[in-house]
């Protein structure tokens, strides 16, 4: 059973008979419809067996505001992706700079090639990079193509000065979802 369908104008349809959708922020308080969530909430009691109440998805999505030009009677929503953090480094001057998770999960799965990856903000001028490979010689040589990527990126955004260091903790997932995030800003590093 599917959370949603598409329509013929190319809309994501939630199928509400079904299932029902939270959009929350931070603090998991509801969001209007019309504005981006933090995360989603799914509820789906079709499984009598094994409900799934107030599941979190993990991903960012916006609800429609208006009756969608299909037809359908199904609320539209938009799907932003997963609820990674935004990472705020300090450059030269002292001055913070906002790298968005899309950009960075861009980086390194499309230039550097990894794909179980988890990028954590350590400080306002530093990052580690979890990477998810068991062989060694295979991580190192993945390390040293994402480090390359990276390192391009950070310089291109005027951040030459933040560092880059390998971890090699395994990756953390959400305690709540079991989902990976894959860009984390620890609060600390960004106060």
């Amino acid at each position: 059973m599917s959370i949603a369908c598409e329509c013929s104008r190319g809309r994501l349809h939630l199928n509400s008979d079904w299932a029902m959708l939270e959009p929350v922020d931070r603090d998991y308080r509801p969001v209007p419809p019309g504005a981006a969530s933090h995360t989603v909430l799914l509820t789906n009691l079709a499984n009598r067996v094994q409900p799934v109440i107030r599941y979190d998805l993990g991903d960012s999505v916006t609800l429609g505001t208006e009756p969608c030009s299909c037809g359908s009677p199904f609320p539209a929503l938009r799907v932003q992706g997963r609820c990674d953090d935004e990472l705020w480094l300090r450059n030269a001057n002292g001055e913070w700079v906002e790298l968005l998770p899309l950009a960075l999960t861009t980086v390194v799965e499309d230039f550097a090639g990894a794909h179980q990856f988890q990028v954590v903000q350590v400080a306002p001028d530093a990052l580690r990079v979890r990477l998810e490979e068991t062989d060694r010689n295979a991580r190192e040589s993945l390390w040293l193509n994402v480090a390359r990527a990276l390192r391009s990126y950070l310089d291109a955004q005027g951040l030459p000065g933040v560092a880059l260091h390998l971890d090699a903790a395994p990756l953390e997932r959400s305690a709540s979802s079991g989902k990976l995030r894959r860009v984390v800003a620890s609060r600390r590093a960004s106060a």
